[in-house]
């Protein structure tokens, strides 16, 4: 469904980056063969040299269209109703919520090149879409933080009606909503002004 999202539970465990594994071996490696001079070591540490730097230039050449490893579970569903929640079947009326906050602008093949870092970089650039999340107090004193994957740009205004109720009740304000839905110029201010009356 347009307005459903996966549930992404991230994994909390270490986990080796290309960067980490590639630049230290690749230093390893470069002080060796100036260190090591006799035959045949010298010319097989020049062959695995020249293939690093030749696997490192494909890595560095295609950061931005690889996606970065999904380092969880995708698993459950969150779907924006207007006037609901529903989070795996568990159904939440809009009337119960007290707060709530979101974050939705990461989507999958989202590239980000505002890193000061990427020039260097080798890890994949592109998103997996999971780094949004929602954060929600009831009335009754539950509170809940869930991370979920956008799987496309657009997907986003789906939770549009959502969001448009939110401000009908006063849980979310209209400039709190733009900034949500990334709405700046005047003409869609003006467009989604006339949505809420």
């Amino acid at each position: 469904m347009y307005n459903s999202f996966q549930i992404f539970t991230p994994h909390k465990k270490f986990r080796l980056t290309t960067n980490q594994i590639f630049y230290p071996s690749f230093i390893f490696l470069l002080f060796l063969n100036f260190e090591i001079k006799t035959q045949p070591y010298h010319f097989f540490l020049l062959i695995i040299l020249i293939v690093q730097i030749m696997i490192t230039i494909y890595l560095g050449g295609y950061k931005m269209y690889r996606i970065k490893p999904i380092e969880g579970e995708l698993n459950g569903k969150i779907q924006f109703e207007t006037n609901s929640l529903i989070i795996n079947q568990n159904k939440i009326d809009i009337s119960e919520i007290q707060l709530f906050n979101i974050f939705i602008g990461d989507y999958y093949g989202k590239t980000s090149l505002y890193n000061n870092t990427y020039r260097y970089n080798l890890n994949p650039l592109a998103s997996n879409g999971t780094n949004n999340w929602i954060e929600y107090h009831l009335i009754n004193g539950e509170t809940n933080k869930l991370f979920f994957q956008q799987e496309y740009e657009a997907q986003k205004e789906s939770i549009r009606p959502f969001l448009i109720t939110l401000i009908k009740i006063n849980i979310l304000s209209i400039t709190q909503v733009l900034t949500i839905l990334e709405i700046e110029d005047e003409y869609f201010i003006q467009s989604f002004m006339r949505e809420l009356e």
